[in-house]
């Protein structure tokens, strides 16, 4: 049996502590305030122990402490990015939408007054053919009152003839 100095027991005592507090499925359950307390203690203990068993077992603790922190930083960090871009994101739907909204109100406005005058006129579509007004016959008759009609075959002649009743002036 070997005999330990009181410090060194002391050492070796923390050794075993901290390699049992801080196995690989406990870590996720530290803070990290204490994850950088036990990795200070694992480098404090791999400068003063001897046995190259212990300082190996040191060595590892200290990588998975280390990737734990790093690990929880790098969340910490997408963290805080999701929260920026989803912020940003969030205001950039807010004005999208006032956008769209504003788009179909002018779409609207404009297609309004067509659209009203098409449904809604009370004139007469423009496909209807329009009828042209008729003149009253009694209309017609009394512009030409004053017209005899031509005679209109060969019966008539062109020259007038004298009548019996007629008599010359010259005898």
């Amino acid at each position: 049996m070997q005999v330990y100095d009181q410090p060194c027991m002391a050492l070796l005592q923390d050794y075993y502590r901290i390699v049992e507090e801080t196995k690989p499925e406990n870590l996720s359950g530290l803070t990290t305030k204490q994850l950088q307390q036990y990795y200070s203690q694992f480098a404090y203990l791999r400068g003063n122990l001897t046995g190259r068993d212990l300082v190996d077992v040191c060595v590892h603790r200290m990588e998975l402490i280390r990737g734990e922190i790093q690990t929880r930083r790098m969340e910490a960090h997408s963290e805080r990015q999701h929260r920026e871009l989803f912020g940003k994101a969030r205001w950039t739907l807010f004005w999208a939408a006032v956008g769209g909204v504003t788009g179909i109100a002018l779409v609207i406005l404009a297609v309004w007054p067509l659209a009203h005058d098409t449904f809604f006129s009370k004139a007469q579509p423009a496909s209807v053919p329009q009828s042209a007004p008729v003149m009253p016959l009694q209309s017609q008759s009394a512009t030409n009152a004053g017209v005899e009609p031509e005679p209109s075959s060969s019966t008539s002649t062109a020259s007038p003839q004298p009548t019996a009743e007629e008599t010359p002036s010259s005898q």
